[in-house]
């Protein structure tokens, strides 16, 4: 009678007990449906913000407005001839994915936006990978491997193998030149014995000096728009220990000597090994597309004409900047955000090409007025300016809007083609689009690059002569 006693018992027991697990395991699982009803409908709390402080640094400065102008140089020639180049931008996936295999790149790593990573791991001659802004066709290679150009003989010049390797690539138009090389003190340049190759445009090719409207404020006082030159550093140029050994058209340049290359836009920059092979190459130079257009004096606005449109306050672009150094209240230099004064002095004239910021589309380069100058404002600070009008009758001007559907001229040798911006040298090796790269390590390529994000385009160089890193955002009138 006890042993049936005590076998009910148990009995009871282990069924209390499957009703007390079961028991728990529903109010466990109520609790972890609150639990995550409540994390995903809880509002989020946005973190406070420092308030940014209004310098001339981190600002967009207002154009200027005058009473009176004040021209003391001399009117610009119109050539007796000028080309209009279109540009490539917008680029397809099949046109992407077919200059990646002119990089030796197999496969399409991944897509993000604009930018493309494309890679190759199974070939060790072509190792490395290659990121691409379908924008505007900006790039950042790496080789892991062993490349040398298509049509490389052993003994040229490193500049001649550099706008051989461009070329096939499809970037060097026959306005693209290769005149500057250097060295870099960073450790990895340092190991690998590297020589920068620099290219830019050459303004005698291309017919026209081609500059960047913000970078012209970088201009110091006595400094004039016409002493700038292709792949000059100046005055205000940043300090960059690192860099040395600078050569400019086979001449030795010690004044450029520990100063920061002038690489943030219009810049292609190839990185070769002592033995010739590529180790690295970086490009923001817009892509030329098709045949330029000529046109003749008859087509242009007078340099009289178009001084008449900046006296009567009618430029399509107007940049000012606070003359002098150190920061500044902008609050105190142009209070309720205007910059106006009695009368402005023009120190500069001259007809060019402009580009936009490095990062940011464009259509075309066509001619364009550009004055630079100064004036005392009300306020009582002296500012810097700079103006710009279309050249041509029919005012054609480089902030046109893109057109997406623009394609790239074909030719044997790829497309009939030649974009930054915060100034340093290119230093390869960590993938970025607009901007030049800096070296972490020599380790091999053994997995897919991680996807990228584009960099928010910037601008300030002074026609690569010289910039600083402010950003200046292009404001029309």
């Amino acid at each position: 009678m006890k042993e049936k006693i005590l076998t009910t018992s148990v009995i009871l027991w282990q069924t209390r007990r499957q009703y007390i697990i079961g028991g728990g395991v529903v109010i466990l699982f109520v609790v972890c449906l609150f639990l995550i009803f409540w994390l995903f409908t809880k509002p989020v709390t946005q973190p406070k913000l420092a308030p940014v402080v209004r310098t001339a640094q981190n600002n967009v400065m207002p154009s200027l407005q005058f009473q009176t102008l004040k021209n003391t140089t001399s009117l610009p020639t119109v050539p007796s001839i000028t080309k209009i180049y279109q540009l490539k931008n917008n680029f397809s996936p099949t046109e992407v994915q077919a200059l990646a295999k002119k990089f030796g790149m197999q496969d399409i790593s991944s897509t993000e936006g604009n930018v493309v990573t494309a890679y190759n791991l199974t070939d060790m001659a072509r190792k490395g990978y290659l990121v691409f802004d379908r924008s505007t066709g900006s790039f950042t290679f790496q080789s892991y491997g062993s490349i040398f150009p298509n049509n490389y003989t052993p003994g040229e010049t490193q500049q001649t193998e550099a706008l051989d390797y461009l070329q096939q690539i499809g970037i060097a138009d026959p306005t693209v030149a290769c005149q500057t090389i250097y060295k870099s003190k960073q450790p990895v340049a340092t190991a690998e014995n590297l020589t920068f190759v620099e290219c830019h445009r050459n303004w005698v090719k291309l017919g026209l000096p081609d500059y960047s409207p913000a970078g012209l404020l970088n201009l110091s006082d006595g400094e004039s728009i016409a002493s700038l030159s292709i792949g000059k550093t100046s005055a205000l140029t940043p300090a960059d220990p690192s860099i040395f050994d600078v050569y400019t058209d086979g001449i030795r340049d010690t004044s450029a000597d520990g100063y920061t290359r002038p690489s943030d836009w219009g810049t292609a920059t190839v990185v070769l090994k002592p033995d010739g092979s590529i180790y690295a190459a970086s490009s923001n130079l817009r892509w030329i597309t098709g045949k330029p257009m000529t046109t003749t004096p008859s087509e242009f606005l007078t340099p009289l004409q178009a001084l008449n449109q900046f006296t009567a306050n009618h430029p399509t672009l107007s940049l000012t900047a606070p003359a002098g150094s150190g920061n500044v209240s902008l609050a105190a230099v142009y209070p309720n955000n205007q910059a106006q004064a009695k009368t402005a002095t023009i120190t500069s004239y001259t007809l060019s090409y402009l580009e936009k910021p490095a990062g940011v589309a464009q259509a075309q380069l066509v001619p364009m007025y550009t004055i630079f100058g100064y004036a005392n404002l009300n306020s009582g600070y002296r500012v810097k300016f700079t103006e710009t009008v279309p050249a041509l009758k029919t005012g054609d001007s480089f902030l046109a809007e893109t057109t997406a559907t623009q394609e790239v001229a074909a030719a044997e040798t790829g497309p009939s083609i030649p974009s930054g911006l915060q100034m340093r040298a290119f230093n390869p090796l960590t993938p970025t689009v607009t901007v030049p790269i800096t070296p972490l390590t020599t380790q091999p390529l053994t997995q897919k690059p991680v996807p990228l994000t584009t960099q928010a385009p910037q601008d300030c160089t002074t026609a690569n002569a010289g910039s600083r890193t402010e950003l200046l955002q292009v404001v029309s009138k």
